[in-house]
């Protein structure tokens, strides 16, 4: 069963008639992030929910539409279609949006288990909001909001609440009102790192100028994020004494199927990318080899990024971020650094404008999933290929050309003997 993280908005015909069923004029209004008219992600419905709007009410005394006074104040409240199961918003007079949260999702589970349905699909986790009210209103089990900065990176901590320094043994990198490990909780913190493993320089990237987009440079370590008033976000970003055109680089425009690195010095296929930085090294190759070098690979082309033996970058710990087509998820997680970024990286397609996708890696060599492994799969699930066998009752099933009844039918008598599956395919 799909579950979506976004809802279908639409612009009424009348501020008059608000339920299901009304007339609309148009799709609703764009989002700031979303962009386009007709859907409005999670995390935008819940800034909607967050608002106070301003309202006329004939039935409070002195109200506008009585005196012509100022306008009462109150929240927007969503409304449960129980027959439906889902639940709708109306703001702004005349913007409308269905949309599903823990209430509407505990009604499709139920659904889903009456049915015997055994599986479910999200579009889109990067469309939730940065506290993970949709996933954990689907899943309240799962515990996807607290990966915060002592988690990914233990070597700086945030403080607590209204302290003066970092205390002996660590130097004042920065300040923050939040802390990821204490979501919701707003005071003055310090961020602070050893004083013998300080970074050279931080700084906040993102925020109100870029609401969606808050990036590092190539080579800086996200060390914490925070929200801004305008409900974008920023990222702390640190240099990092790795450098990374020193362990890898670009080669010329290829084949997928075709992608091969250095042999001397002995480098590794780490990720490919269309629209890779030509460097000094790579011009050089370029013209040594005689072959054109463009910034842009096209015909479905792409540039091998190999890095050498011993790098600290691996397919295991590093990932793409940045959903296609918008790609504005792209900011990479608390304690990886930002190795490059591509138009379109391992994606089927590019970024739509000027998005970009980031390539971002763990150094410190722990796993990339968002949510622990054992959160979706909580059996044992044995490495490499598995394989059991399946036996088959021969007088079990009916006739050919028989029909058996309840809720299961045959049309063939099941074949005799065994079926050995390898684990992710059959044979």
């Amino acid at each position: 069963m799909g579950f979506g993280f976004y809802g279908r908005s639409f612009t009424l015909a009348s501020s008059d008639c608000t339920s299901p069923g009304c007339v609309w004029a148009s799709g609703g209004n764009a989002g700031p992030c979303s962009g386009q008219s007709g859907i409005l992600m999670y995390n935008e419905i819940q800034s909607v929910l967050d608002q106070t709007v301003n309202h006329c009410d004939s039935d409070i005394p002195n109200s506008a539409s009585c005196s012509g006074g100022g306008s009462s104040a109150s929240t927007v409240l969503p409304v449960f279609d129980e027959d439906a199961g889902v639940k709708y918003i109306v703001w702004d007079d005349n913007q409308w949006v269905s949309y599903d949260d823990a209430d509407t999702f505990a009604v499709k589970m139920n659904y889903a288990h009456d049915h015997c349905i055994g599986g479910s699909m999200i579009w889109s986790m990067d469309q939730d909001d940065d506290s993970y009210t949709a996933l954990k209103g689907l899943y309240p089990d799962i515990d996807a909001a607290n990966q915060g900065l002592t988690e990914k990176n233990d070597k700086c901590i945030i403080s607590e609440c209204n302290v003066s320094s970092c205390g002996a043994g660590y130097n004042k990198m920065g300040t923050t009102p939040e802390d990821p490990l204490s979501p919701g909780e707003r005071c003055d913190r310090l961020i602070c790192c050893p004083s013998n493993n300080s970074p050279s320089s931080c700084t906040w990237r993102g925020g109100d100028s870029t609401p969606c987009n808050p990036v590092c440079q190539p080579g800086e370590q996200v060390l914490t994020t925070q929200t801004c008033e305008s409900g974008g976000s920023q990222a702390f970003c640190c240099s990092h004494d790795l450098n990374v055109k020193a362990w890898c680089t670009f080669y010329e425009c290829t084949d997928l199927l075709s992608m091969t690195c250095r042999s001397d010095p002995p480098q590794h296929l780490l990720t490919s990318v269309v629209k890779g930085e030509l460097d000094m090294d790579l011009i050089d190759f370029c013209q040594d080899r005689n072959v054109n070098c463009p910034p842009t690979c096209t015909d479905g082309q792409v540039k091998p990024f190999c890095c050498v033996e011993g790098a600290p970058f691996s397919e295991f710990n590093c990932l793409w971020h940045g959903t296609a087509p918008l790609c504005q998820d792209n900011a990479c997680p608390i304690g990886h650094v930002l190795l490059t970024t591509d138009i379109q990286g391992d994606a089927s397609q590019p970024c739509s404008g000027s998005g970009t996708r980031s390539y971002c890696c763990n150094v410190d060599g722990r796993n990339t999933e968002p949510i622990p492994f054992d959160d979706i799969f909580p059996d044992t699930v044995p490495e490499g290929s598995l394989t059991f066998q399946e036996e088959f009752d021969p007088d079990e099933g009916v006739e050919e050309g028989k029909t058996g009844s309840g809720s299961t039918s045959f049309f063939a008598k099941r074949p005799r003997g065994k079926r050995k599956r390898i684990w992710g395919s059959f044979h």
